[in-house]
């Protein structure tokens, strides 16, 4: 059920591989009032800096593995 976004975009075969990433709304906005919360500019400077980590690793860290069961 949650696997469409990584089965649709990712192409493992041709080395595109794709990463879903979950975020709880809690952690960044007031869910009744749908307004930002304190927690919004420190989960976005997190994800901006784990995007930059995950882009500045050396290719030699990808390896192909094969896929988890369901």
């Amino acid at each position: 059920a949650g696997g469409f976004i990584t089965e649709h975009y990712g192409r493992p075969a041709r080395h595109l591989h794709a990463l879903q990433i979950e975020v709880n709304r809690g952690l960044y906005m007031n869910e009744r009032t749908f307004q930002k919360s304190p927690g919004f500019d420190a989960l976005a400077d997190d994800l901006t800096r784990f995007s930059a980590d995950l882009m500045a690793m050396p290719d030699h860290h990808f390896v192909d593995l094969p896929l988890a069961a369901e």
